[in-house]
């Protein structure tokens, strides 16, 4: 190992103990008290342990399960109590900074890594969401797994990898109500490999088509299950609503954050509902 390696291992060391520090400091004081959200959450959980078991739970107007699994079992170790409710976000958190630092590197070099791994460890937003026990933290920490494991697959020509990939990213959609923006994803990356790389493409193609076949096993429980049920999807059906009223409206303040002077126009509000409503219905009646 050369010096500048050893400077950037030491440096990466230096990062992922500061957001340790700004994510595990005063975990239970700071912020003070248990959210509403946070105590929904745990309650949730709490279900788990009780015999609870669906591909998404009722409770809170409908939640993705992947956290609340890893929250049931965070009780269990730490007991029923604020470092049980908010350690699995922690952790995730944590694994978010050194993901991305993976990520960042294998696409960009060390600098880039170093700089976006230094900017998830003081930014307000991650820090915020890896100190409170909701789920929200869960999705772009298995996005960006996901996304190490297909780069690494596709370049490294490891079909288990690709596969893997395909795993991971299935469960993402297990993490929270933003993952449904995944297929959209998915497809935006398959129009770019076949305008700028088909060659690669073509080699490739039986692994991502593998891939495809995993994410598909992997969420069909969960599709199926709400198509059974449209009902559990109460809070994406609340957010249907709030874009349509914005939609039919030339200033739309029902998409400002309450209390904003800044609301969107219907120009805005009438596309994101359309899209709002498109991702609702393709996955219920």
């Amino acid at each position: 190992m050369d010096k500048r390696q050893t400077t950037t291992w030491f440096l990466l060391a230096g990062v992922l103990l500061l957001a340790a520090l700004l994510r595990l400091g005063r975990l239970h004081t700071m912020p003070w008290g248990l959210s509403q959200d946070e105590v929904g959450n745990a309650d949730i959980s709490l279900s788990i342990l009780a015999g609870e078991s669906a591909p998404f739970l009722a409770g809170g107007f409908g939640h993705e399960p992947l956290f609340h699994y890893l929250q049931a079992i965070a009780l269990t170790l730490f007991g029923d109590n604020v470092i049980g409710i908010r350690m699995p976000a922690v952790a995730a958190g944590m694994m978010l900074v050194a993901a991305s630092y993976a990520l960042m590197r294998r696409l960009f070099g060390p600098v880039a890594a170093l700089t976006t791994a230094a900017g998830l460890a003081i930014s307000w937003w991650p820090i915020i969401f890896s100190r409170i026990g909701v789920r929200a933290i869960t999705f772009p920490l298995l996005l960006t797994l996901s996304t190490i494991l297909l780069w690494r697959g596709l370049r490294l020509d490891r079909r288990a990898l690709v596969l893997s990939a395909g795993l991971v990213f299935g469960l993402a959609f297990y993490t929270y109500t933003s993952s449904r923006i995944l297929p959209a994803l998915a497809l935006a990356w398959l129009a770019y490999a076949v305008a700028f790389h088909p060659k690669r493409l073509r080699r490739r193609w039986k692994a991502l088509v593998g891939a495809a076949l995993v994410v598909v096993v992997v969420v069909t429980p969960l599709v199926v299950y709400l198509y059974a049920h449209p009902e559990l999807q109460e809070r994406v059906q609340q957010l249907e609503a709030r874009y349509w009223r914005c939609a039919g409206a030339i200033s739309a303040p029902c998409c400002a954050v309450p209390g904003s002077r800044w609301p969107c126009s219907a120009a805005v509000a009438k596309p994101a509902g359309r899209t709002a409503s498109l991702a609702v219905r393709s996955w219920g009646p």
